[in-house]
């Protein structure tokens, strides 16, 4: 192993995780050279035979270990100069003294002497640790720090694969894992607004909390949105759907890592058309606004008088249930 590098401050450290926040962000873990690294591994193995490696211990200021759970949405390594680089990232947990491999991506193939990033949807548990399996051809899966407390180890004589254990056979101080990741955690819900729209559907309903990226769904006690905006990680605007009924129903936000429910529910209103048979108009009419219903074609049989008919036929019937406002039709009858 050789090189070694100036260490660099983690940006956004784990103690200050923004799921503390109300806007939620994605939480990095892990820690890349900021300059180009030397070849550091399989450059004096003729065989090209892979391995695992992963970050034993570090100094202050970085960790390797997950701080919660959710999904890796993306991770990257800063590539040596050198042609036919590859490499595996892994997601492993210590297991009876052994490292267990949990998850992978890759191998992926690098560019050399830049930045590598690459999209995932892994999920990872809280205390997973990041861990890489260089490919044949020498690569930096490892830098210099220079600090101690830095401590890689590495094993085994191949890739690892998902579902088994490799046993650490040497260790490598002053060093650090060439790779950080970037996780979405759970998404989580505080408020919408407003609380109520009609049963007719089409209220945009505005829904605040944390984690609100990579959003696959949203839906109102499982009836999808008629439509949904992502503006920010802690802020989207559902459309919400039509209803028959006038229940209320709580919003559940899915993403690539998880689903969250509403605190609050989302209640649909609405009118439940009065039974008006035998009411005079003026009386019909204060039972429609009382229902939250509005009156709508009057019609008389045999010129009766508007203020002596009562009602004898409306549309629609009593029971049924309209959007606010909803206009019912009347037909005045007088006495025979």
């Amino acid at each position: 192993m050789k090189g070694i590098w100036r260490r660099a401050l983690l940006l956004g450290v784990v103690a200050s995780l923004a799921v503390c926040g109300s806007a939620g962000a994605q939480v990095p873990f892990g820690l890349i050279p900021d300059q180009t690294p030397p070849l550091s591994c399989n450059e004096e193995n003729p065989l090209g035979a892979s391995f695992d490696i992963t970050q034993l211990s570090v100094g202050p200021d970085v960790t390797f270990e997950a701080p919660v759970d959710g999904v890796i949405t993306s991770w990257s390594t800063r590539a040596a100069d050198g042609a036919n680089q590859r490499m595996t990232f892994k997601l492993v947990g210590l297991f009876e003294s052994q490292y267990l491999v949990h998850r992978h991506d890759g191998p992926r193939a690098l560019v050399p002497g830049q930045v590598n990033t690459f999209r995932t949807l892994i999920p990872v548990e809280r205390g997973d640790l990041l861990a890489l399996s260089p490919g044949a051809a020498p690569t930096a899966c490892i830098w210099g720090t220079g600090v101690a407390g830095d401590t890689i180890t590495f094993g085994g004589n191949i890739d690892t694969p998902d579902g088994e254990r490799w046993q650490p056979e040497q260790d490598i101080e002053e060093s650090l894992l060439n790779v950080e990741a970037t996780i979405l955690p759970a998404p989580r819900l505080t408020a919408i607004s407003p609380t109520s729209g009609s049963i007719s559907g089409g209220t945009p309903v505005t829904v605040a909390g944390a984690n609100l990226a990579e959003v696959r769904s949203v839906s109102f006690s499982g009836v999808p949105a008629l439509s949904y905006t992502v503006s920010n990680e802690g802020l989207l605007t559902a459309v919400a759907p039509p209803n028959t009924e006038l229940t209320s129903r709580t919003i559940e936000v899915t993403t690539v890592a998880g689903r969250a429910t509403s605190p609050q529910t989302f209640n649909y209103v609405g009118c439940v058309v009065p039974l008006l048979k035998k009411y005079k108009l003026k009386a019909a009419t204060n039972k429609l606004k009382g229902a939250g219903c509005a009156l709508g074609k009057v019609k008389r049989l045999k010129k009766v008088s508007v203020r002596k008919g009562k009602v004898t036929r409306q549309s629609p019937a009593s029971g049924t249930i309209l959007p606010p406002g909803g206009k019912v039709a009347v037909t005045l009858k007088g006495k025979k």
